[in-house]
């Protein structure tokens, strides 16, 4: 995927120009996952993720269903 480098670095100046309008001083971090489908329905005691604090104040997020 030779274009990878560059759409990554495309991403990342696009979420520091909006970090750069929400704070003063941004701490910026970029962590690329991929969480595979689940199966419906969910268990009830199913997570995709352990239950967990993010650092900072703010996360954003691409969901599904949502050109990135």
């Amino acid at each position: 995927m030779p274009e990878f480098r560059q759409a990554v670095l495309a991403c990342y100046h696009e979420i520091e120009t909006l970090a750069l309008e929400l704070t003063k001083w941004p701490s910026i971090g970029l962590r690329m996952l991929h969480y595979l489908p689940q199966p419906s329905p969910v268990l009830d005691d199913a997570f995709g993720s352990a239950p967990h604090c993010d650092h900072g104040f703010i996360t954003i997020l691409s969901h599904d269903d949502v050109d990135a």
